[in-house]
């Protein structure tokens, strides 16, 4: 039982080691791309908005 029970605690405590380090890298990843240099951050605050004056084009 105590062998069963020790494998068992190995696997899982392997298991969430794993997954927090693919979490981490993911997250990660996802961080730099929204807040890096030319990420999607960047990008949508850097678009002018035109102002109301402009008039509108017809289709």
């Amino acid at each position: 039982m105590n062998k069963s029970l020790a494998t068992f605690m190995g696997i899982a405590a392997t298991v969430i080691v794993i997954s927090a380090l693919v979490f981490y890298v993911a997250y990660d990843m996802v961080d730099k791309e929204v807040t890096g240099t030319g990420g999607y951050k960047t990008t949508i605050e850097g678009v002018t908005v035109p102002t109301t004056s402009a008039p509108r084009t017809t289709r």
